[in-house]
């Protein structure tokens, strides 16, 4: 048995799920994983302009995409068509720290909706994962791998 056996088995969290890895490109630059799908995020230095969205405009960007395919099935599940389905988001962020505090998730539909309509659609785009994560204020547990056995003999101490 390794000795990160049991430590590792602490730290899964139980239930079902996804498992996202995240590994380095080069530089800052990265790219997340799951089941064979890819997103890239970050440049590869700070003097380089960003060839990829940042991790902050991701999770935007997810909240945006769930909405659209809530509204898209709920489209489609009635007979409406509408080619021009759109989803824009404002946020307002604050600075300390450094979070988004407010979402304003604007759904533009070309379809002609009575108010029924327009009542079961936006129930259904409140059904989107991600938006219900971020509205239930989820735990969020940081584990660091491996812990330490003990200090290297050259490691500068920080109690200086």
């Amino acid at each position: 048995m390794h000795i990160l056996d049991g430590y590792l088995k602490r730290h899964v969290i139980k239930g079902t799920g996804m498992t996202i890895k995240v590994t380095r490109i080069n530089g800052m630059k990265m790219q997340t994983e799951e089941n064979g799908l890819t997103i890239t995020a970050g440049t590869v230095n700070m003097n380089t302009l960003p060839d990829a969205m940042s991790p902050g405009r991701i999770m935007v960007a997810s909240l945006g995409m769930c909405a659209w395919l809530h509204a898209a099935w709920y489209l489609k599940r009635h007979g409406i068509e509408d080619d021009g389905l759109e989803v824009t988001i404002d946020v307002r962020n604050e600075r300390k720290p450094g979070r988004a505090t407010e979402f304003l998730v604007n759904i533009h539909s070309n379809a002609y909706l009575d108010e029924r309509k327009r009542k079961g659609m936006m129930a259904e785009i409140s059904r989107c994962y991600v938006g219900n994560t971020m509205n239930g204020i989820p735990k969020i547990n940081y584990v660091l791998h491996p812990e330490p056995l003990e200090a290297p003999a050259h490691a500068p101490s920080i109690t200086q």
